[in-house]
């Protein structure tokens, strides 16, 4: 499903500790 990856790609993102 394309939402579940956009949503794992945040997820990566806030683990990363990348500004929102």
């Amino acid at each position: 499903d394309v939402k579940n990856l956009i949503v794992e790609m945040l997820q990566s993102a806030k683990s990363a500790g990348l500004p929102t």
